[in-house]
Formats: C-alpha cells, structure tokens, sequence
C-alpha cells in the first residue's frame, strides 16, 4: 500500500502529469488529445464517477456512439449487462445503487465501447472472493478480444490470473515477470 500503484495508473491515463517519459504505441502519451486517449483508455477508480442520466440503462446507452443503430445499441447493451452482472439493475435508479453495482456499472460504461486499454485500480477489496474469481474470468474474455488490462491491486488472488506482474515498491518496480515466478522471488 502506498507504493505508486494508483499513480501510476493516473500517470499512464494523463490524469497526472510526470517528469518521465511515458510511451503508448511509440508515441509520447502528452502528444494524445484527451480524446483521442478516452477513446483508447478507459479507467476504472472504484465509485469515483458522475451519473449524467437516472438509470443503469440510460446511463449505459448514453456511452454509446450517437451514429450506432438501436438494434446494435441494444446488442452492446445486453452483452455488456450480462458480462458485469447487471442485468438485473438496468430499471433500477443509479441513486440506489450499492458500491458493488456502481463497480459492476463503472466495468460496464469502461468496456461497453471496446477500449483498447483498461485501468483497474484494487476492485478486489468490492467483490467476495468468488465474485472477484468470476469478474477475473470476464475480464480474461476480454483480452481475447484484444484488451489490454492492467490491474493495480495488493490481492495475491488476482496477480496468479496475471499475464505479467510488477511489484511495486515506494515508486519503484522491485520484482517482475510470470506471476508465479514473482511470488516465488519475493518470498
């Protein structure tokens, strides 16, 4: 804790600016446009949001691109609730929403219009043990449709899911490499 891993994740979506130099396909992530970068990253600090509309649904189908036909609307819209979890709270007002579904609605609008990047940021201290297993399963999903995610979280259950792992040290990369790997180092 308090090592750089929320940092770190502003840093790599422009929210922070630092003195380093921080690459995205090659190019110096200060060249994005802030929405050329929205339309590639998408982040997700947990119950850190605005609502702009009154329920789930709306609040979903708001995220979506203007020129998108209903039909296709309606398609992202069910494919997105079922793989979050929230199909059961799309009538539901986003005033009565519990931590645990605005996260699953904050996964929901991050990944209904397919960024190419995901930020998370500790989702595991929100989600019992097997939620937690399940919304890893989603997000591995996910990266066979080409996400990428990068997770930061001090939950050992979550790094084994892992492709890579850092381990983050006052600002510092200490450890890195396969998950398993990692962990047999760091003991």
């Amino acid at each position: 804790n308090n090592c750089g891993k929320t940092t770190l994740l502003r840093i790599i979506s422009k929210e922070i600016e630092t003195s380093n130099t921080v690459l995205l396909y090659g190019n110096k992530i200060e060249d994005y446009k802030v929405t050329e970068l929205n339309k590639i990253i998408k982040t997700v600090f947990p119950l850190e949001i605005t609502f702009t509309q009154k329920t789930v649904e709306e609040e979903l189908l708001y995220q979506l691109p203007v020129d998108l036909s209903k039909e296709d609307k309606q398609k992202l819209l069910k494919t997105t609730a079922k793989r979050f979890k929230i199909t059961k709270i799309l009538t539901k007002s986003l005033t009565s929403l519990s931590n645990e579904e605005i996260i699953r609605l904050q996964l929901s609008l991050a990944t209904i219009n397919k960024p190419k990047i995901l930020l998370l940021d500790n989702l595991n201290s929100f989600f019992n043990k097997k939620d937690l297993i399940e919304l890893v399963a989603n997000l591995k999903t996910l990266l066979t449709e080409g996400l990428t995610v990068i997770m930061a979280t001090n939950n050992l259950d979550c790094t084994l899911e892992a492709d890579y792992l850092y381990v983050i040290n006052d600002s510092e990369i200490v450890l890195e490499g396969e998950p398993l790997k990692v962990l047999e180092k760091d003991n």
